[in-house]
């Protein structure tokens, strides 16, 4: 069978495929539950240029089949905010020892709110701080209590070189510690500092950034200071701000993109998608969600929304598809749905019919050679 032939049927069977979509949407409430709540295919000229869809801290480069940018170096001045910090950058030991960061911990913060304690980690093998090595949890204000830390990160092997805790994020007010403690899997103490017993912080090797200390007797307690602060750094991110989707409907978020650096040692890193909502409009890491994935293949993925501030009506969202690399990103479907579509005899031949149609360019650019 010549390449004509072969291409005259895979033709017919799109024809015909299609059809049986469009059979199907007719019964849509009978066939599939499948909804999608927001859909933005950036493989249609017209839903790059009228999406909505805003690039920042990258340069648009022209793509037919997606939605392109490449990262650029930006500084910018962050704002005023504040973000203390506790940082230990001499604690040396096996991080498959460590199951669980143990912090003692009482934010005297709004205590209508819940606060985010973020963990931070340095190793022998990845030595800068950045939020693809970091662990959290949430914990209430307003009282003393116990937060415990999971440490499951892809990063969190070889040797630990340096612990950072960031015990909240954009709220006023200060912070008291009694003590910090990594456990192994039986939640015996491999490291433990108390600061009930220390005579100043000094002396325990850990320091205080981005704050001012009030006093190390009796506990660590130290205020959240306002900052203004600036940085140089490649964050290429787009984001829109006019939508209003109720969260109880949207459960996964599909994404079709690929992202290559030109740091080949680099092999994989995480996209991050932030969201702001009705009741609080702007963005913060408590709001948002990541996934890792591999560089320099294509990926097509349904991520589960397991947020504890995706709730009420969200107006707004952002994907970061990498961070501090320099590369370029494709980004082909942004998608809101209520379940994942593998159960979806929609989707199924939507799937079929998108193979087909790369065989049929394949064998269009072999008969062109």
């Amino acid at each position: 069978m010549d390449d004509s032939n072969k291409i005259s049927q895979l033709e017919e069977r799109i024809s015909k495929l299609e059809k049986m979509v469009e059979q199907l949407t007719e019964n849509k409430g009978e066939n599939n539950a499948l909804q999608v709540l927001a859909s933005y295919d950036f493989s249609l000229e017209e839903c790059r240029k009228n999406s909505g869809w805003k690039i920042c801290n990258a340069e648009n480069i022209e793509c037919p089949d997606a939605l392109s940018l490449k990262a650029m170096q930006v500084e910018r001045t962050l704002g005023v905010f504040c973000d203390p910090m506790l940082i230990n950058n001499d604690i040396h030991l096996p991080a498959d020892e460590i199951k669980r960061v143990h912090v003692r911990i009482k934010s005297n913060v709004d205590a209508t709110q819940r606060c985010m304690l973020r963990v931070y980690f340095v190793t022998e093998k990845y030595r800068e701080w950045s939020q693809a090595k970091s662990v959290d949890n949430y914990y209430p204000a307003g009282r003393l209590v116990d937060v415990y830390v999971d440490t499951k990160n892809r990063y969190w092997t070889g040797n630990l070189m340096g612990i950072r805790i960031d015990p909240v994020e954009g709220l006023r007010g200060s912070i008291e510690i009694e003590f910090i403690e990594l456990l192994d899997g039986e939640d015996n103490a491999k490291y433990r500092i108390d600061f009930t017993n220390q005579k100043s912080l000094e002396e325990t090797g850990w320091t205080l950034r981005n704050t001012s200390q009030i006093n190390c007797c009796g506990k660590l307690t130290f205020n959240v200071n306002v900052l203004e602060k600036k940085r140089v750094f490649k964050d290429p991110f787009i984001m829109i701000g006019n939508i209003d989707i109720d969260a109880n409907a949207a459960k996964y978020i599909h994404i079709k993109m690929r992202v290559d650096v030109d740091n080949k040692r680099v092999k994989d890193t995480y996209m991050q998608i932030l969201f702001k909502t009705k009741s609080s409009n702007f963005w913060t890491q408590d709001k948002s969600m990541r996934y890792s994935y591999k560089l320099g293949e294509e990926i097509d993925v349904y991520i589960e929304i397991k947020q504890l501030f995706w709730k009420g009506r969200i107006i707004a969202l952002r994907l970061d598809p990498f961070e501090n690399l320099d590369g370029v990103a494709k980004i082909r479907l942004i998608e809101l749905l209520n379940e994942v579509p593998g159960k979806s005899k929609i989707d199924m031949l939507e799937v079929r019919a998108h193979r087909l149609e790369i065989k049929i360019n394949t064998l269009f650019n072999q008969k062109g050679k």
